[in-house]
């Protein structure tokens, strides 16, 4: 397989998963980032925890989106029509 169909299909599958993560652990935490008017302490635990990894989340999908965005502007570079690579 060329360097550019797979750094291609990398990147596809690098930017679905980054945008179906966020959606997985939100729906996963929905319940415990809504908050509560009377919380008990472990009520109160939860919600920091589920904060927590919800933003971890967010901040691995932000890392897919550049790696996913990197892989498709290398393949693009790579993949260029009427480009003369110098192989030696």
């Amino acid at each position: 397989m060329p360097r550019a169909r797979l750094s291609r299909l990398a990147g596809a599958i690098m930017l679905i998963v980054a945008f179906v993560l966020p959606c997985i652990a939100f729906m996963g935490a929905a319940g415990d980032l809504l908050p509560d008017q009377d919380p008990t302490p472990e009520m109160l635990k939860e919600q920091a925890a589920a904060d927590f990894r919800f933003g971890v989340a967010v901040a691995v999908s932000c890392a897919l989106i550049a790696g996913g965005l990197i892989a498709f502007i290398y393949a693009y570079k790579q993949g260029q029509p009427g480009k003369v690579r110098n192989n030696s």
